[in-house]
């Protein structure tokens, strides 16, 4: 008896939540807001809990454009509530997979950023030197509690690198490996074999501390354009390895 009844009640909450994600977003969001709050803002939302749309989105210090999800119901099933994201950040496109399960940490899954690689570049103050290519970010998964990432496995990759100003030089294509195991995220940098040599750890703390070293080179010695160019960025070597190194701080929590 005890078995059916809840069977039952398990039924009837998802019942319940069937009808409350149709709801109007609008409405829905107008009266839990004022009484609940939350740590994401929406303006001008339409359509429903189940499939809907909004002007912005604020989430901390992110602005997301034209943001849309949709309810992905076979989640319940495992116990999750669980989303499709799409829309804009700095007017490059993303899409993502999120939800949160009963008694488990928010999460986020197949997270899809691709932006300039010169607005990603900011942060390093290379204010002398223009870049071009594509930087993209994909998390396959990541787990964020109390906001503070909690797990993370992602990748960061440039296509077609270049410098840009003052001088035109191709770099090639390169990536970084994060992953943490719910303290320090823990980067490492490689080149794909094109004409800049690469290498680089990046080590980013719990209290929001940094500290980036990167090795540069040309792959070909004979390279004299791209030696040159990389004096742009620092002092070479006598091997021609350009180091350099940043510390600094980044609060990822307010952009959660």
């Amino acid at each position: 008896m005890k078995r059916y009844l809840g069977y039952g009640l398990l039924a009837a909450c998802a019942y319940l939540l069937l009808v409350i994600i149709q709801l109007p977003a609008a409405h829905l969001y107008g009266w839990l807001q004022p009484r609940v709050g939350g740590p994401v803002q929406l303006y001008q939302p339409g359509g429903t809990l189940w499939n809907g749309r909004a002007a912005v989105a604020i989430a901390g210090k992110t602005h997301i454009e034209a943001p849309a999800w949709r309810f992905r119901p076979r989640a319940l099933l495992l116990g999750r509530v669980e989303y499709e994201l799409a829309g804009r950040v700095a007017g490059a496109p993303f899409s993502a997979v999120a939800g949160r399960g009963i008694g488990s940490p928010f999460y986020a899954d197949d997270v899809q950023l691709a932006l300039p690689l010169n607005e990603a570049l900011r942060f390093l103050d290379l204010h002398d030197v223009g870049f071009g290519g594509q930087f993209r970010i994909e998390v396959r998964h990541a787990e964020v509690n109390a906001g503070k990432i909690a797990a993370l496995d992602a990748t960061l990759s440039v296509a077609d690198a270049a410098i840009s100003a003052p001088v035109n030089v191709v770099l090639g294509n390169v990536s970084m490996r994060l992953e943490s195991n719910g303290e320090i995220i823990k980067g490492i940098l490689k080149d794909n074999g094109g004409p800049l040599q690469a290498d680089g750890v990046l080590i980013y703390q719990p209290s929001g501390e940094y500290q980036l070293t990167l090795g540069l080179s040309a792959r070909d010695p004979n390279d004299v354009q791209l030696r040159q160019a990389l004096r742009f960025l620092g002092t070479p070597n006598a091997a021609g390895k350009v180091s350099l190194s940043r510390r600094g701080r980044i609060d990822l929590a307010s952009y959660l």
